[in-house]
């Protein structure tokens, strides 16, 4: 039972530092090599790393690979009906560094997958951290914008995506209206239930 616990510890830490370093990484190709690929590194970093904290309080999307891979097919037949809205359709969004090949790849296939799974992370984390005192909502909404902040700031010096959104300006390069857009990834706490460990 003792060696079983301390397995588990391990792993965890294992994964918080793998996800460190992929989340570092994404970071320095983002702000210091402008590279268009940075979020490939930085998402499923996110999502690792997180993980590896969460584990430890009975949730854990990668201790699920199955459910885990169901989840991740899911999100990118969501990612490509947003893609042909967003890109296609309104064109307020636009990939000027990325072939078709590689928006398939870091977009469609990684992109949108991690970055959803790296928000019910944080929501997860979040949930936690609650205390009858702080309103869960608010507090999910502030972590929600935060994560907006962390994924949409680094990409201001990369430019893997932008967008043709000029209403209600910017701030830090980031189109004000994603501060409204990013506390709808909220609801994605309904797959909580599909990776508890306990």
């Amino acid at each position: 039972m003792m060696a079983s616990n301390t397995k588990g510890i391990s792993l965890s830490s294992w994964e918080s530092a793998l996800g460190s370093l992929l989340v570092t990484t994404g970071l320095v190709l983002a702000i210091l090599g402008h590279s268009p690929v940075w979020y490939t590194l930085f998402g499923p970093g996110g999502l690792i790393f997180l993980d590896g904290i969460n584990s430890r309080h009975g949730f854990s999307v990668l201790r699920h690979p199955k459910t885990a891979l169901m989840v991740w097919v899911g999100l990118m037949i969501a990612a490509c009906m947003i893609e042909l809205v967003a890109a296609r359709g309104l064109q307020i969004v636009y990939y000027p560094h990325l072939s078709v090949s590689e928006y398939i790849v870091h977009t469609l296939i990684i992109g949108y997958p991690s970055a959803a799974l790296f928000a019910l992370e944080v929501l997860v984390f979040l949930d936690l951290k609650v205390t009858q005192h702080f309103p869960r909502l608010l507090l999910f909404a502030l972590g929600m914008l935060t994560f907006c902040v962390t994924t949409e700031f680094p990409n201001t010096f990369a430019w893997e995506w932008a967008y043709h959104i000029t209403c209600y300006g910017q701030w830090l390069g980031i189109p004000r209206i994603l501060f409204i857009v990013y506390p709808f990834l909220i609801p994605i706490l309904v797959l909580k239930p599909l990776f508890r460990t306990t």
